[in-house]
């Protein structure tokens, strides 16, 4: 999967082609995507105020605020991205189908297993697990020098998603494109914040 960066479009084509989206389909998209932000990373806010807040941060660190006043908007950009791919996802599934149910099955799973929009869609779950994970890993059980691992993995799913839904839409790629710009800041603040603060996160093995 190659991503040719002089094939993205304009934010005019990328605002057409999300209006030319049925209404539900988004809202499908956008609650798919929050609920699955939620799974599994547990109530980590505790972490967040009482341990978070007492370690040395860099002087660049962004204002508590700016976390969810950027994660929000690219949230619902990526859900927007999920509606568009997900359309064509469900568009090649129900193509060719055969009139035997046992045929119609069959053509069924056959397209799905070689749907560029169902093998993005299956990379872009990946992609949230690993967002999840490192919640979990970092707020969660205060791994910190794990969490730089699940970092980089977590970037390195976000660009493989960019690379995937281009494959299939080049406007749901450019939705999710500035995540990695994101999670390119949150990697380094990551990075820096372990660097800062050695010893003062969980026991590690």
């Amino acid at each position: 999967m190659k991503l040719d960066l002089s094939s993205l479009p304009t934010l005019k084509e990328v605002a057409n082609a999300v209006t030319s989206v049925s209404p539900l389909r988004l809202a499908a998209g956008a609650v798919l995507v929050f609920g699955a932000g939620k799974i599994g990373v547990g109530n980590y806010e505790e972490n967040y105020k009482n341990w978070y807040s007492t370690l040395e941060k860099p002087k660049w660190h962004p204002p508590s605020w700016a976390f969810p006043a950027v994660w929000i908007p690219l949230k619902v950009a990526q859900g927007c991205a999920v509606a568009m791919v997900g359309e064509i996802a469900a568009a090649d599934v129900t193509t060719g189908r055969a009139p035997g149910v046992v045929d119609k099955v069959t053509s069924v799973i056959s397209s799905a297993s070689s749907s560029n929009a169902v093998r993005a869609l299956a990379v872009f779950a990946g992609m949230t697990a690993l967002g999840n994970y490192w919640n979990v890993t970092f707020f969660g059980r205060r791994q910190l020098k794990k969490s730089r691992k699940v970092m980089a993995a977590f970037w390195a799913s976000v660009a493989a998603t960019i690379a995937a839904f281009n494959t299939v839409d080049k406007n749901a790629a450019a939705l999710v494109a500035p995540t990695l710009v994101w999670v390119t800041i949150a990697t380094a603040l990551n990075f820096t914040v372990v660097k800062l603060n050695p010893g003062k996160g969980a026991k590690e093995d």
